[in-house]
C-alpha cells in the first residue's frame, strides 16, 4: 500500500492525520493531537490527549453503529492503540470537487441520521462525498444522540449546509421535531 498524506488549504481541519492510498481506495485517519491535520495545522484547539481519545471512541461507536449503510463509506478496520480507522475511500469531498449534493439526497441522509438518533454536528461539504452517484458522509467524531446538542445541529445547518441550498436550515431543521 502506498498512502500519502492528505492536504488542502480549503478549510481549517482539526485533530486528525489523514492519509489516501487512491490505488487501494482506502483512506487512512490517525487521531493524535501531536500529528498535522489535513490543513497542516497542529492542535490549534488544544485538545488534550484524553478529549482526542473520545473523539476516536465515539466515531468507531457510530461508523459500527452505522456500518453496512449506503450513507457510510464502508470501515475496513480500525485500531485502538494507534487510535487509526481505515475505510473505502470513494472520491474527495464535495468541498474539493464541488460536486453539490441534492436536497433530496440531503433530506434521505438526514432521515436517515434521525432513523438511527444520531446529530451529526459537523455535516459541512468537506464531511460529504460520492460513492459513484450515493451521497456518503463521514467524520462522526463530534455526533451525538438525539436530542442532546439539537441547537448545535440546527446551526450546523445554518452553517454548512445553506451552502448546498437555501431551503435546506428550515427542511431539516422540521425534521429533528417531527
Amino acid at each position: 500500500m502506498a498512502y500519502h498524506k492528505l492536504y488542502n488549504d480549503l478549510f481549517s481541519y482539526t485533530l486528525v492525520y489523514v492519509e489516501i492510498d487512491e490505488d487501494a481506495r482506502l483512506i487512512r485517519r490517525t487521531f493524535d493531537n501531536k500529528l498535522p491535520s489535513v490543513s497542516e495545522e497542529v492542535n490549534q484547539y488544544n485538545y488534550t490527549k484524553q478529549e482526542v481519545t473520545a473523539a476516536f471512541e465515539n466515531e468507531i461507536k457510530w461508523l459500527t453503529k452505522l456500518e453496512g449503510s449506503k450513507f457510510i463509506p464502508e470501515l475496513i478496520s480500525y485500531d485502538l492503540e494507534s487510535q487509526t480507522v481505515i475505510q473505502r475511500y470513494y472520491e474527495p469531498s464535495c468541498l474539493i470537487t464541488q460536486k453539490m449534493p441534492k436536497v433530496e439526497e440531503v433530506v434521505e441522509l438526514y432521515y436517515f441520521f434521525k432513523s438511527h438518533n444520531l446529530n451529526k454536528i459537523n455535516g459541512s461539504l468537506s464531511n460529504m462525498s460520492f460513492n459513484e452517484s450515493q451521497l456518503i458522509a463521514f467524520d462522526f467524531k463530534h455526533a451525538t444522540e438525539r436530542p442532546k446538542n439539537n441547537e448545535k445541529e440546527i446551526f450546523n445547518y445554518s452553517q454548512w449546509l445553506i451552502k448546498i441550498d437555501p431551503s435546506l436550515p428550515e427542511i431539516l431543521t422540521k425534521i429533528i421535531y417531527e
